[in-house]
């Protein structure tokens, strides 16, 4: 200690500059430094869900959960495997050691899937593998309220002005909508006219030396629907020089396309049997799916919107520039109520800046409690600069 305060003495300019160097480094690196309401872990932990529609739990689990199962355990260090079956859903939960780089794990869980693809029935959704990673909690998220708009307005005016407008803003990875208005094709059977066909396509049979084993029912309707709205490429065909490539089917286009999709053309004679359109057995509407979940802003409907930042990015500026925007669209659309849900962009400054308050309070006093003490002002300001020197080498260390 004797050998520093003498060094400290007899090379005050060296001393001086080494301060001056910490000072500026420690500026630069607290401007830099990014802040997050989470640390940046390792989760041993992925959920893998895979959607099986019209099954009951007891298929679930025989067809895909066990052979899921017996595929994960191999797994690289894996330590546990839960599951769970139920109706149209399978949920398997893989816990691994604290030490395993997920992003491994996650590889070897896709190279096992692909494996195990081809067993799977038909009807099996593609397995979606999710790891529990706290980045990916949405940083900002409101609703969206727009005056004498109703939910397929606002929906439509949301994804047309206010999706383009926030996405363009740096480090917005996604921009979630929920309780918008979602609109899909319903095709709902009419079992009478069903029956009535069959027995009229009997009728018709019954005049033939031959009858075909032919019947109309859900299955052969669904069958039907499918293999129409199916265009795939069939290869290429050269003329005069040229190479053409050539498509096979047609998606269907449209609601009345549907609506006048052929489903059975029998012609026998002496019947009065004519082509069977999907209209004739069926109602084929637009109905919104938006209904599940939804929200209300002062009694007007509103949508939610969430958003995620990129890995790379500080919280603090993606949401205090989402929040520039959203504020200009207000401005901008004087119908337009913006209602903030959640923000962690002002939890961690409201952190931070607990945070440099207190470290202020503490020098402040610090620096009281000295002078009361020593009774001189020198030794006083000698040890207050110390504390400020001291915390900014600390943030160099930290950056």
């Amino acid at each position: 200690m004797k050998n520093l305060v003498t060094f400290s003495v007899e090379k005050a300019i060296t001393v001086f500059m080494v301060i001056i160097a910490v000072m500026i480094f420690g500026v630069v690196s607290f401007t830099r430094l990014t802040t997050d309401l989470f640390p940046s872990i390792n989760v041993p932990f992925a959920v893998v869900i895979t959607p099986y529609p019209g099954a009951t739990p007891e298929d679930v689990e025989n067809n895909v959960t066990i052979p899921l199962e017996n595929a994960f355990q191999t797994t690289t260090n894996i330590l546990e495997v839960q599951t769970t079956s139920s109706e149209n859903l399978s949920l398997v939960t893989l816990e691994f050691a604290s030490s395993t780089n997920m992003d491994s794990a996650v590889a070897e869980m896709r190279e096992s899937l692909n494996a195990l693809e081809s067993s799977l029935p038909d009807e099996v959704g593609y397995p979606t593998i999710i790891r529990l990673n706290p980045n990916q909690l949405p940083v900002y998220t409101f609703s969206v309220a727009y005056e004498g708009y109703d939910l397929e307005q606002l929906t439509e005016w949301v994804e047309d002005v206010m999706r383009p407008q926030v996405e363009r803003v740096p480090g917005v990875a996604t921009f979630d909508i929920t309780g918008g208005y979602e609109q899909e094709i319903r095709i709902r059977l009419d079992q009478a006219a069903i029956d009535a066909y069959n027995e009229e396509l009997a009728e018709a049979f019954a005049l033939l030396p031959q009858s075909p084993d032919f019947t109309l029912d859900q299955e052969y309707i669904s069958n039907i629907i499918q293999a129409q709205n199916l265009a795939f490429p069939a290869g290429f065909v050269e003329i005069e020089g040229l190479s053409y490539l050539v498509r096979v089917g047609d998606d269907i286009d449209g609601l009345s396309a549907l609506e006048d999709l052929v489903l059975a053309d029998f012609r026998v004679p002496g019947s009065s049997l004519e082509p069977l359109t999907l209209s004739d057995v069926a109602s084929v509407n637009f109905e919104d799916t938006g209904g599940e979940q939804y929200s209300k802003v002062n009694g007007e409907d509103a949508i939610t919107i969430s958003i995620q930042k990129g890995s790379e990015f500080a919280v603090t500026e993606v949401t205090n520039e989402v929040l520039n925007v959203l504020t200009n669209l207000e401005e901008t659309y004087p119908s337009l109520e913006v209602t903030t849900l959640l923000n962690q962009g002002d939890v961690i400054e409201e952190s931070t800046s607990g945070v440099l308050s207190n470290l202020l309070l503490g020098g402040v006093l610090a620096i009281i409690v000295l002078l009361v003490f020593l009774r001189n002002i020198r030794t006083t300001f000698v040890v207050g600069i110390a504390i400020p020197v001291s915390l900014t080498f600390a943030v160099i260390l930290i950056y």
